[in-house]
């Protein structure tokens, strides 16, 4: 049985075993090596006028890390194990937390998640 060449190529495609996308032949998915640690990442803003804001100290406990949002009030943290992280935001100097709560975020795999968590702040 004779098919065209293009027939051909579609049906190696389809007959492999990683899926794939058609189109540009990458695969569907990474292999979990691949990918990078997940982050817990966010921003600190201003709730009157929606800014950022810098100098916000955000703390994870365990394991301790900490970090200051920058001048565009966002911060970020990798981390390498699964688990459930608590974010404690403390405001810069002039401002005060809106709120108290403290997010807890949990990681179910220790590679290639993103976590947004957000801080809000009035002066």
């Amino acid at each position: 049985l004779h098919y065209p060449l293009r027939r051909q190529r579609q049906m190696c495609i389809r007959d492999r075993a990683d899926p794939i996308f058609e189109k540009s032949n990458h695969p569907l998915y990474l292999d979990q090596g691949l990918l990078e640690p997940s982050v817990i990442y966010g921003y600190v803003m201003n709730i009157l006028t929606g800014g950022p804001v810098m100098g916000a100290e955000i703390i994870i406990n365990e394991p301790f890390k900490r970090r200051i949002s920058d001048e565009n009030g966002k911060f970020a943290f990798h981390i390498n194990d699964s688990g459930r992280y608590d974010i404690i935001m403390n405001p810069p100097p002039r401002f005060e937390r809106v709120t108290f709560a403290r997010p807890e975020i949990i990681i179910n795999q220790q590679r290639g998640g993103w976590f947004k968590s957000n801080f809000y702040v009035r002066p």
